[in-house]
């Protein structure tokens, strides 16, 4: 698993990183829901 700060390589296009990082908000967001 990538460092906290390596989640998004700088070979990524901004429309990847874009949809990367919503990918990993909505595995949060899906984890605290779990937990509730």
């Amino acid at each position: 698993m990538p460092e906290a700060g390596d989640w998004r390589p700088s070979q990524l296009s901004d429309h990847e990183s874009l949809l990367a990082t919503l990918e990993d908000v909505l595995i949060l967001l899906r984890g605290y829901v779990l937990q509730a």
